[in-house]
C-alpha cells in the first residue's frame, strides 16, 4: 500500500497546487511548533454540491461566503522528527466555524504538542461559518486520499518531511464533523492507514459507518458524548454487538485515565462537560492521542 501511495504522489506532482511558486508562504513558528493555512485543490470546497449555496432554517449560506474557501490548516508540533513515514491526524470542525478559529478556540496546537506523539495535524476548511455538515470533495471516492497526498507533497516541497510515505492516520471530528469522518471511512481510500477515530460529541448520523469500520478494521474508536447524543451512542453499541463486537467500555469523566483508555479498543465516554468545553477544557483530544500507540 505504501508503494501505491508513493506512486500516486508522483502522479499528483504535475497537477498539484504549486503554492510556493504562486505566492510567498509564511509559517507561524513559536514554542508550540509551527503552522500554516494554505489553499489546496483537494480541500473539501469549492465543490459542485454547494455551487448554489445552501439553505437551512430560514438562513441562506451562499457559495461565495461559505463554500469557496479551499483553506487547509497544517499543524506541526515542536520537536517533530522527520522519519521514514509520516503519521497524521485529520481533524474536521463543526458548524459555524473556520480553520483559524478552530485552532485557537479549541487549543489544537497546544493539544497536539501535549500529546507527545510525532504527528502532523491536517485541518480542512468545511462549510465556512455555516450550519452544514456536507463535506464536498471528501464525499467523492478517494477524497481523503487525494487531500492527504496533496498535503504530503506540499510538506515535502516545503522541507518539513523527508518522505511522502504515509504511516498511520487518526480521524477526529467535533460536532458536525461526523459526516466527513463517515465518508472518510466509507470511501476515503485510506482504509489500511486509518488506525483511530475520535468522535467528539459527533455521533449525529451515519452511525453504521463508525461501527462497521471498528468491526472490520480492529481500529481504535473513542466516542465522547453529552446527554443529547446518548441515544445515538447506544445505537452504535447495539450495532457493534450485532457484528459480534461486545468488548467495549463505557466511562464517565472521572473514570478516564491513560490506563483506562489504553485498556479498551472501543471506548464510550459520557461527559458532564458541555458540547464545546469537551474540546478544550480538560484537553480530551490530547489525552486520546497520549493513550494511543
Amino acid at each position: 500500500m505504501k508503494a501505491l501511495i508513493s506512486l500516486a504522489v508522483l502522479t499528483l506532482i504535475s497537477d498539484s497546487l504549486s503554492i510556493a511558486g504562486a505566492q510567498e508562504l509564511e509559517w507561524v513558528s513559536d514554542t508550540l511548533g509551527e503552522y500554516i493555512i494554505v489553499p489546496m485543490k483537494n480541500a473539501p470546497f469549492p465543490h459542485k454540491s454547494r455551487e448554489r449555496g445552501h439553505a437551512y432554517e430560514n438562513t441562506t449560506y451562499t457559495f461565495e461566503m461559505c463554500y469557496s474557501d479551499s483553506s487547509v490548516g497544517i499543524l506541526i508540533p515542536a520537536g517533530y522528527e522527520k522519519k521514514d513515514t509520516v503519521d497524521l491526524i485529520v481533524h474536521y470542525h463543526g458548524h459555524l466555524n473556520t480553520v483559524a478559529k478552530e485552532i485557537e478556540e479549541f487549543q489544537l496546537r497546544q493539544q497536539l504538542k501535549e500529546s507527545g506523539h510525532n504527528l502532523i495535524m491536517i485541518l480542512p476548511q468545511g462549510p465556512k461559518n455555516a450550519r452544514d455538515s456536507t463535506c464536498g470533495k471528501i464525499e467523492d471516492p478517494n477524497g481523503l486520499r487525494n487531500l492527504v497526498l496533496e498535503t504530503l507533497n506540499f510538506l515535502h516541497e516545503q522541507g518539513k518531511i523527508r518522505t511522502q510515505s504515509l504511516g498511520s492516520v487518526i480521524l477526529s471530528g467535533h460536532s458536525g464533523g461526523y459526516r466527513p469522518i463517515a465518508f472518510s471511512l466509507d470511501v476515503g481510500g485510506l482504509d489500511s492507514h486509518i488506525k483511530e477515530v475520535y468522535l467528539m460529541d459527533a455521533a449525529y448520523a451515519n452511525l453504521t459507518s463508525y461501527s462497521s469500520w471498528a468491526a472490520r478494521s480492529q481500529g481504535r474508536l473513542i466516542s465522547i458524548f453529552t446527554d443529547h447524543l446518548m441515544g445515538e451512542n447506544l445505537e452504535i453499541m447495539r450495532d457493534l454487538q450485532k457484528q459480534n463486537v461486545d468488548h467495549f467500555s463505557v466511562l464517565l469523566d472521572e473514570d478516564v485515565t491513560t490506563e483506562t483508555l489504553k485498556r479498551n479498543r472501543i471506548t464510550f465516554i459520557h461527559t458532564k462537560l458541555d458540547h464545546f468545553a469537551l474540546m478544550y477544557q480538560t484537553h480530551y483530544l490530547a489525552r486520546f492521542m497520549v493513550s494511543g500507540k
